[in-house]
């Protein structure tokens, strides 16, 4: 910050994305510092406690919602999709692998066993979306009803099964709801020092300021990345680089900003929340914010991507639902398998293009 405050070159490009880097590090910082901070508070206030537990209904994926905003603004429509599919492999393949990789290194380690039996449902649900997912944007015919298509205009949105998959989204999110409650009934049901402490209230709207903010970063050094590119004349350089950026580089900083306290939580011990967290924030990225998108106007087509979605989702299923493997394995091959697709985005981009994107 200090450099910010006394430099003098604002055209210098490069320092400009290194001082963003450094932001988005700070800032992610403190995100993980505020959540574990409220996860503290929440043991002394019932209210926060309920909150604490049903974060991913509080906030959910904000930042990659930003960040798509922001890139739809910018008419990078092309760059968004790529962005929200990468987010649909990375939050499964890269943060739920690392979840199992350090599940519960802070407090000794658990049985599989137990590991096992806690991963069953989010199996179940992965299972479950992934024929949804490809049944309901095949051939739904919405189009061919006259008086829907006069009231849809030229949207394509009906056309592309956008009402389905928000009431498939809202279907999701009430099953996860009622997870989440009943997960936590013996846990709400114990007695609580304080009802009355607000200071969970300012935190909990500064975490979403920082998500929010978070994502204007990611932004920023997104364009000024661009900008060098086309000042350079490497404009070739930038599209062969440019799906790599983002389907990786940009949903992995936007899922450290969203899911790291996942990461943290998986650490110390717990496992299944992380994971039911994640697995709803992927589903929401299909079900409910690319969809929300086209919904508004914008030419994201919510159906793109959905077969190798589906196919992933299946091996996630029937992966985590093999008994007595170690978290350490289970892990591992998650992120060979995350591997294996990035590479197929570097030396095949006209394969990952057409059955990846």
């Amino acid at each position: 910050m200090v450099v910010e405050w006394l430099r003098l070159d604002r055209a210098d490009t490069l320092l400009s994305i290194s001082l963003g880097v450094v932001k988005l590090a700070v800032v992610v910082d403190c995100i993980l510092v505020v959540t574990h901070h409220l996860t503290r508070l929440s043991a002394s206030n019932r209210m926060l406690a309920i909150a604490v537990y049903q974060i991913p209904f509080v906030t959910g994926p904000l930042s990659e919602f930003e960040l798509t905003r922001l890139m739809l603004t910018d008419n990078a429509t092309s760059a968004a999709n790529t962005f929200l599919v990468g987010c649909v492999y990375v939050k499964p393949l890269v943060a739920g692998a690392l979840c199992l990789v350090l599940h519960g290194l802070h407090t000794g380690g658990s049985g599989v066993q137990r590991q096992a039996t806690d991963l069953l449902d989010v199996s179940k649900v992965f299972l479950r979306s992934g024929p949804l997912m490809v049944l309901s944007t095949y051939r739904l015919g919405l189009e061919s009803l006259p008086m829907l298509t006069a009231a849809a205009g030229d949207s394509p949105w009906l056309s592309r099964g956008v009402p389905v998959l928000l009431l498939l989204s809202i279907g999701f999110t009430c099953y996860f709801w009622y997870w989440h409650t009943d997960k936590y009934r013996t846990i709400a049901s114990k007695k609580y020092n304080t009802c009355n402490d607000s200071e969970w209230v300012v935190l909990l709207v500064c975490l979403v300021a920082l998500k929010v903010g978070a994502a204007r970063l990611v932004h920023s050094v997104w364009n000024q990345m661009q900008a060098i590119a086309w000042t350079a004349g490497q404009d070739s350089t930038w599209e062969a680089s440019g799906a790599v950026v983002q389907f990786a580089v940009l949903p992995l900083a936007v899922t450290a900003v969203d899911h790291l306290a996942d990461i943290s939580a998986a650490y110390r011990g717990d496992i299944a929340w992380p994971w039911a967290s994640l697995c709803q924030s992927t589903l929401q990225t299909f079900f409910f914010i690319r969809p929300l998108f086209t919904l508004a106007g914008h030419n994201l087509d919510p159906r793109s991507g959905r077969i190798g979605i589906a196919l992933c989702f299946l091996g996630i299923a029937l992966w985590l639902s093999l008994p007595a493997l170690s978290r350490l394995l289970k892990g591992s091959v998650l992120l060979l398998a995350y591997s294996a697709v990035l590479a197929v985005c570097v030396v095949q981009p006209d394969f990952f293009e057409a059955y990846v994107l």
